[in-house]
């Protein structure tokens, strides 16, 4: 064989050794990368199962909690007249409520205020009582008849120092 038919022939088995290797190699890359969208899908819709349970789970931790505190203040406005009931040892034995207001019709604080600090809870003096009717949680309540609730938005309790 010659040289030149030899160098021919080397020619031709590289081009289909390199025709073969990018062939393999677009179908490996192709299988490559549908094979990774699959999995993207996979942990996408994993994550996503994982969130609504997430989701689930804090709704019914929220839920719990709003049912104690709508359980709690219907318990409290059905004792609040009772000659036995006391706002303060009620707040005590809770220790999750910042303050209790009892407010009647015209916006005003009746019976006592508590206030609970990290030392217990506190009545507050007939003298500090304070009227409502201008707070927009006493406007949106008035009206509600016995044993509606109503779930204000968070209100911060904002302390003037002077």
């Amino acid at each position: 064989m010659d040289f030149k038919r030899l160098l021919e022939v080397r020619k031709h088995i590289f081009l289909y050794s390199f025709g073969l290797f990018i062939s393999i190699s677009f179908v490996y890359f192709s299988i490559a990368i549908v094979l990774d969208v699959n999995n993207n899908k996979v942990n996408k819709k994993e994550i996503t199962k994982n969130e609504e349970l997430l989701v689930e789970t804090e709704r019914n931790i929220i839920s719990n909690k709003i049912n104690g505190l709508t359980s709690d203040l219907l318990f409290i406005a059905d004792n609040v007249n009772s000659n036995d009931f006391d706002l303060k040892v009620f707040s005590n034995r809770k220790k999750i409520y910042d303050q209790i207001r009892y407010i009647d019709i015209d916006g005003n604080e009746k019976i006592r205020r508590i206030n609970y600090s990290e030392k217990g809870s506190i009545s507050v003096t007939k003298a500090r009582l304070q009227n409502k009717k201008d707070r927009y949680y006493f406007k949106d309540t008035i009206g509600l008849k016995k044993d509606q609730i109503y779930i204000s938005r968070l209100d911060l309790n904002m302390v003037m120092v002077k």
